[in-house]
């Protein structure tokens, strides 16, 4: 546990917020543009897994288009750029990526890999979280690689 604790603190540090971590090593953070983002360890990967909660979408053609965009997405080959997920249960889009901790061991360039990661999918969070509720198309990147 001492670990996710320290990579919380470095990660907070270069936010410039405080980070309190929860003792089943997790914690949710609110974002810039108002995303709220889990961090949790996944001890079965060793790994960092990202999560972010974009909302409920609402049944009918418009679930469809997102559903579809989020698969086109999905096809697209982005390292870190995140994956989607739909919850059935909670009938919500999720937006997700595992960050190996390997990676964050490398001291500050690892730190600010991880910055930059999360960076990049809040910025897809943000604009898929108000193309769901303002009920317009998501944007879909055009290149290979690129979100």
């Amino acid at each position: 546990m001492a670990e996710f604790d320290e990579l919380m603190q470095r990660v907070g540090a270069l936010l410039g917020i405080d980070i309190l971590p929860e003792k089943e090593e997790v914690c949710l953070l609110k974002l810039e543009g108002g995303t709220e983002v889990v961090l949790e360890r996944d001890g079965e990967s060793d790994s960092l897994l990202i999560t972010f909660q974009l909302g409920e979408i609402p049944p009918g053609k418009a679930r469809e288009a997102l559903l579809r965009a989020a698969l086109i997405t999905n096809s697209l080959f982005a390292p870190y750029g995140g994956r989607f997920a739909y919850s059935r249960v909670r009938g919500e889009l999720i937006l997700f990526e595992r960050v190996p901790l390997a990676l964050t061991s490398t001291g500050a360039r690892g730190d600010e890999q991880l910055i930059a990661i999360l960076a990049g999918l809040n910025e897809t969070a943000a604009a898929w979280h108000h193309a769901i509720r303002g009920g317009y198309p998501p944007p879909i990147p055009t290149i290979r690689g690129s979100r």
